[in-house]
């Protein structure tokens, strides 16, 4: 009889279910119940929605949406999501999204999203199990799936994508950045952009020359597994060089094996041909003995393609590829030796 009478109770404090409902602005309607399906004439204010709620202006729902609701402007869910929350410029969910969220400016989820947020400016959720994709920002807690974004991606754990101008993974980031900047404090993988920072990870200078001669100084930085490398050269004869490269990195003890693909503009004295195409293309295997920490020796073979205007390079063993038009291009096998002095990793 006691379970009998809970239930009862329980039932009883349950706000009354009615099949159809709306009101024309909240307070002037139907009433705050739970409905099945609420329809609108401006907006409205109910208890929860089991199937369907339609706003041309805004909808504000005390607890849980089972179903869609869709409104001009604003939706608004103070429990959770499950099925799909539609609005013109902002939906707010006070707990978790299992479905979509989609709006023309702003989404909000207190919990977290299984599924997807398309904002044309801003996502926000509790963790991310799916897709963020916006105009301008994207944040989230723990991150599987994948953040797009036109600005900047925010995530905490990030096991999957991030693509946009700026990606930070403030713990750890295991899967893909890719951007202008990207930051994480851990990397286990791969970060392609113009800067990367990895507070955790590796960075250090390089030293090396090549078989030209040319002697280049560099910054490498890098998570776990892939890096990056920004480096400057010249050689006696007057050459000079920019280089820009990324790569693998595989390491066991002291000893480390680097796999790097790099593309340098070379400039020649005394003219420099500064308007003229001049660029090598270099695939080079490094195996690297760390001696004592934040040291390693690094040396291996390379092959060299130039894509150029300026000639036929300079050094040993050029093969012609092509040389009937404007541009030329010539290969040949080389080498690399030098140094690394900082974080170099295991």
């Amino acid at each position: 009889m006691l379970s009998l009478f809970l239930v009862a109770h329980a039932l009883a404090a349950e706000p009354h279910l009615v099949v159809i409902g709306g009101d024309v602005i909240p307070g002037v309607g139907t009433g705050d119940e739970r409905r099945v399906v609420s329809i609108d004439l401006i907006g409205g204010h109910t208890h929860a929605i089991e199937a369907l709620d339609l706003a041309p202006v805004f909808s504000l729902v005390d607890d849980h949406v089972n179903g869609l609701q869709a409104t001009g402007a604003l939706g608004v869910a103070g429990g959770a999501v499950r099925g799909a929350q539609l609005a013109g410029a902002v939906a707010v969910a006070g707990g978790t999204v299992d479905g979509l969220q989609a709006s023309g400016a702003v989404n909000v989820a207190g919990g977290a999203v299984h599924g997807a947020q398309w904002a044309g400016a801003l996502n926000v959720a509790g963790d991310l199990d799916g897709v963020q994709a916006s105009g301008a920002v994207n944040v989230a807690g723990r991150v599987r799936g994948a953040q797009l974004s036109g600005a900047v991606n925010l995530g905490e754990d990030v096991d999957g994508a991030q693509i946009g101008v700026v990606n930070i993974a403030s713990r750890s980031q295991d899967g893909l950045q890719l951007g202008v900047v990207n930051v994480a404090k851990e990397a286990d993988g791969l970060s392609l952009g113009l800067v990367n920072i990895v507070p955790g990870g590796r960075l250090s200078m390089d030293g090396w020359v090549d078989e030209g001669g040319i002697f280049r100084v560099g910054l490498e930085h890098g998570g776990n597994h892939f890096q990056n490398l920004l480096a400057l050269g010249a050689s006696p004869d007057g050459t000079y060089a920019a280089t820009l490269g990324m790569g693998g990195h595989m390491a066991s003890r002291r000893f480390f094996l680097d796999i790097d693909g790099m593309s340098s503009q070379v400039w020649y004295q005394p003219d420099f041909h500064w308007r003229h195409t001049n660029v090598v293309n270099t695939l080079r295997a490094q195996v690297g003995w760390t001696p004592v920490a934040g040291l390693a020796l690094v040396a291996g073979p390379s092959y060299n393609v130039s894509v150029t205007q300026c000639g036929r390079p300079r050094g040993p063993s050029v093969m012609t590829f092509d040389e009937t038009g404007d541009v030329s291009v010539y290969g040949w096998p080389g080498f690399t030796a030098g140094v690394k002095i900082g974080r170099v990793g295991p």
